[in-house]
């Protein structure tokens, strides 16, 4: 068995020996009995040459899924720490996430990493409901989810599950809708990376209010300026946020924020905190305009836009926070 993260969809790290510590993920797969091949023949219409293969499951089989830790784990895992007077962690996703791409296999293993199976590549079976349940026959735990014949199907199963959430014992952000059948999945074709038989649709964002106190403006490896807000502390979507990008000087615009103003905070995709409004009543007179740099913070040379661009970059080639970046990235 051989273990690697997403990556860039081509090329991920190789994670195989901490995934060989995580107890849901097993070393030798089950070989479905008679009777269970039977069923799937009757449920799925799978053909004979899938029926033989799964007699013996020799060959390549790939498998995706999800690596994550369970809340109740994570609530224990975080209470022992606390206990021992150590550091606890933010939330269960970015602890699962780093686990499984420690150096340490023991470090992996000492944390109660969790794996939930959503994909099997084509062995000849017709459709997901027919990939799902091979995956649960031969030994993984798979994700929740339904077949719907109509739009309101899912509309209804997505407004069940926001519902549900929260009682989930493991995070979402929301659902995913996938064709069924595979001839048609692979006949829709990919744009870029992203297959148009699959879509993903998000739950509304966990939202927070907090103050601006502070805008810096950071130069990147292309001398591109941007604008971060220092946020007064806040918790949102099971992280304390101090920062948020403000993206260009026509963000700062579209949102009218000011220094000092009382702000609506989230996370993109749960994960990148982003300022989405202003309170304007809760002003007091107080709050001061955002300057815009017409130097570099770094090299104090000009800045300006390149073409129809609408974002500052610094004209200093050798602007020390340019090489910097570079050599970080």
């Amino acid at each position: 068995m051989t273990a690697a993260t997403r990556g860039d969809g081509m090329i991920g790290e190789d994670v195989t020996q901490n995934v060989r510590t995580i107890e849901a993920v097993p070393l030798k797969l089950r070989i479905p009995n008679n009777a269970e091949i039977k069923q799937l023949k009757k449920d799925f219409d799978i053909s004979e040459k899938v029926a033989k293969f799964l007699t013996t499951l020799h060959g390549r089989i790939e498998i995706r899924g999800e690596v994550y830790i369970p809340k109740k784990d994570f609530a224990k895992l975080n209470k022992e720490l606390e206990k021992r007077g150590e550091k606890t962690f933010a939330n269960p996703r970015n602890l699962a996430a780093g686990s499984v791409r420690q150096l340490d296999p023991a470090v992996s293993a000492s944390r109660p990493l969790n794996f939930m199976a959503w994909h099997l590549d084509d062995i000849g079976q017709k459709t997901q409901e027919a990939s799902m349940e091979i995956l649960r026959l031969i030994g993984f735990k798979t994700v929740p989810g339904e077949r719907g014949k109509k739009i309101e199907d899912i509309e209804s199963y997505y407004k069940h599950l926001a519902k549900k959430r929260e009682k989930l014992n493991f995070w979402i952000d929301g659902l995913v809708i996938r064709v069924n059948r595979h001839k048609i999945y692979k006949k829709l074709g990919v744009v870029g990376k992203t297959p148009r038989g699959i879509v993903a649709w998000k739950f509304p964002p966990e939202e927070a209010t907090t103050k601006v106190l502070a805008v810096n403006w950071f130069v990147g490896r292309t001398g591109k300026l941007t604008p971060v807000a220092l946020l007064q502390p806040v918790f949102v979507a099971g992280t304390t946020v101090n920062h948020a990008t403000l993206h260009n000087a026509e963000e700062i615009k579209r949102l009218g924020v000011k220094i000092g103003d009382t702000v609506i905070v989230t996370k993109a995709g749960d994960i990148i905190p982003k300022i989405v409004g202003v309170l304007e009543k809760l002003r007091t007179g107080k709050e001061e305009f955002i300057k815009i740099p017409k130097k570099c913070p770094v090299c104090d040379s000009y800045v300006g836009k390149k073409g129809d661009n609408i974002d500052l970059y610094c004209s200093n080639k050798n602007c020390f926070s340019k090489e910097k970046e570079r050599i970080l990235y």
